[in-house]
């Protein structure tokens, strides 16, 4: 695992990237503790990492390795790169630490992440299981395979592992109960990219009795690696890869590290293998906070939800973890997933909760007024912008589950669908 001390990755960084250059003008490279470096905001980190010459986050040429594009739902697609030895040393890292994660000797995994497009999920998590000190057997499937065909790959090689993000899995598991399909034994299934919600959880659990789902780890493509899970962790947790990354938890306002477990903060990240593109306490876009006291190794924190991606309706934004929470709360288990679809007529915008079930309730309308009820007592400043006529009503749509959008790049669910720019003359 090709690792260098903080002191290394910083003083690179300062003296061949411009980026660095200037965000570390006070800085003494060789007298200084992490605290003391200033955090990296996004948006201007991401304004210097461009394509092409004008790149001033790069501390040199790329000559060898790999280059990735971020899946991200909104904003313009960032580019991140890898030296060949960077990249090894990554996917590396990431398998040798799934042997904490009870895969087991014998386990045939079927890999229905994304590829291609620049997409790295289905190689990072081809080359870990490579890596992964237990043998198991690689079935390469991609994201972009049929339900069909995954099913028959499982039968013929005796399949039992799978690993994907939650909005295939369930589309698989659609496909499998409804073809009454009950031959297959998958045993465990390994999610990434995004949330598996509890009423998701209950849906795959029913087609496969006593599957056990969890995180096949925590990293990003711009980020890095953040976090493994063994055993220990329960939903949303995950430990640090100790000597390869550190995991800061930071005072939303001040900035400040949070010490004390239970108090929730911003998560910034260090990498200490990358040098070709620094990553120095870097935002990873959650919020999180500690489990285990400090100084505990390999330290467990928990994974709360999104610091941005806010769904902007007038002068209210609402948080798809938040909404997720009331739907939950009134829908009991029918709902699969669902969509936040922002619009603008008659000079107001206007909010529709698109919802994803196997089939509409009897009582859907009482229902929707339920949702909608809900939202207002959770944001009160919903209610307060309709009353005074800022915006619409809310609404709710009820419809298929496969017919919630989906980014065809990477197959993540579109959580927020802004239409207000579709139109030209709105821009």
């Amino acid at each position: 695992m090709q690792t260098h001390p903080l002191k290394a990755v910083v003083a690179t960084a300062k003296s061949l990237s411009p980026y660095y250059r200037d965000l570390y003008t006070i800085i003494d490279p060789a007298e200084f503790s992490l605290p003391d470096l200033p955090v990296v905001e996004s948006k201007s980190f991401w304004e210097a990492n461009c394509t092409g010459s004008e790149n001033r986050v790069l501390t040199g040429a790329v000559r060898d390795g790999i280059i990735f594009k971020s899946g991200g739902t909104t904003g313009s697609p960032k580019h991140s790169y890898y030296s060949k030895a960077e990249w090894d040393s990554m996917s590396g890292c990431f398998g040798r630490f799934q042997e904490h994660n009870g895969f087991q000797p014998g386990d045939v995994v079927a890999n229905i992440f994304y590829a291609g497009e620049l997409y790295s999920s289905f190689l990072f998590l081809h080359e870990a299981m490579r890596a992964c000190p237990v043998s198991v057997t690689l079935l390469p499937l991609a994201g972009n395979a049929s339900p069909e065909l995954i099913t028959r790959t499982m039968l013929d090689f005796q399949g039992n592992v799978i690993l994907g993000i939650p909005t295939e899995i369930v589309v698989f598991a659609e496909y499998v109960t409804k073809n009454g399909i009950n031959d297959l034994r998958v045993e465990r299934i390994y999610f990434g990219g995004e949330s598996f919600y509890s009423d998701q959880k209950d849906f795959v659990q029913s087609v496969f009795p006593g599957v056990r789902i969890c995180s096949i780890g925590y990293a990003s493509v711009d980020a890095g690696l953040l976090g493994f899970c063994d055993q220990t962790c329960k939903a949303n947790e995950h430990r640090p890869f100790d000597g390869h990354n550190i995991i800061e938890i930071l005072d939303e306002q001040t900035k400040e590290p949070i010490e004390d477990a239970g108090q929730p903060g911003i998560l910034y990240t260090t990498n200490l293998s990358r040098l070709l593109m620094p990553v120095i306490r870097y935002p990873v876009g959650d919020r999180g906070v500690w489990v285990d006291p400090p100084g505990t190794p390999f330290r467990r924190f928990k994974v709360l939800g999104r610091t941005e991606a806010g769904a902007r309706i007038g002068t209210v934004t609402l948080y798809p973890d938040d909404v997720r929470r009331v739907l939950d709360d009134v829908l009991s288990g029918l709902l699969h997933d669902f969509q936040l679809k922002v619009e603008h007529s008659e000079q107001k915008d206007s909010l529709t909760l698109v919802l994803g079930v196997d089939a509409i309730p009897p009582n859907s309308r009482e229902l929707s007024e339920s949702i909608i009820q809900a939202l207002y007592k959770q944001r009160e400043h919903l209610l307060h912008e309709y009353v005074a006529g800022h915006i619409h009503s809310p609404r709710v749509k009820w419809g298929a589950f496969k017919e919630l959008k989906i980014n065809p790049r990477t197959g993540k669910r579109i959580r927020i669908l802004d239409k207000r720019f579709d139109d030209p003359a709105s821009v």
